[in-house]
């Protein structure tokens, strides 16, 4: 990759116990040396809940605000799916990396959680918002490559999501196969 589009890279996550991952607001072109690089999975930060997620009400809150991570041994933390995910239920998290497309098409997606409380980026667009509705499909044209992708667990979702996909050719919703997950580590910093 061009060093501009390298410095292009977002850092969607803080570095810190040396686990980071960089992403992209949009299509996401690897040179070999960085696809080399890049580590199996998604990375996950979990976030105390908010001042606006008061008693057993969820809310959604933007990345942006959810503060500083929890400060615990285990957080960040490397899943592998989006199909039944399960992180702590009085908590928000984030799961971030790369998707790896292998065929440019037409995508839908669809994402699932308690009371709805979840949502889905992917290359950079919003596709699946809080609370759109548990039988909500939504579709994306992708490219071939690697694209950004954010899902968000909110506190009141019971600590579970579940994110499906069809692919190009598919006749059916399913959960996005685990070897299409990447994160590009940062180096740590000193």
């Amino acid at each position: 990759m061009r060093s501009a589009t390298l410095a292009a890279l977002l850092s969607i996550l803080a570095c810190w116990q040396g686990i980071s991952c960089r992403s992209a607001s949009a299509q996401t072109l690897l040179t070999r040396a960085d696809q080399k690089k890049l580590m199996p999975g998604l990375v996950v930060v979990v976030y105390p809940r908010h001042a606006t997620q008061s008693g057993r009400e969820g809310a959604f809150v933007e990345q942006k605000d959810l503060g500083a991570p929890v400060q615990a041994p285990g957080n960040p933390y490397v899943i592998n799916t989006l199909y039944d995910w399960k992180f702590p239920a009085d908590f928000n998290a984030i799961a971030t990396g790369l998707l790896k497309i292998d065929v440019a098409g037409d995508y839908l997606f669809s994402t699932n959680s308690t009371w709805d409380r979840n949502s889905l980026s992917v290359n950079g667009q919003m596709i699946c918002p809080y609370r759109d509705g548990e039988q909500t499909v939504a579709k994306i044209r992708l490219e071939k490559g690697y694209v950004p992708i954010v899902c968000g667990g909110y506190f009141a979702s019971r600590g579970t999501t579940q994110v499906t996909w069809q692919p190009p050719g598919a006749q059916a919703l399913m959960p996005i196969p685990s070897e299409l997950f990447f994160f590009l580590p940062e180096k740590k910093k000193r």
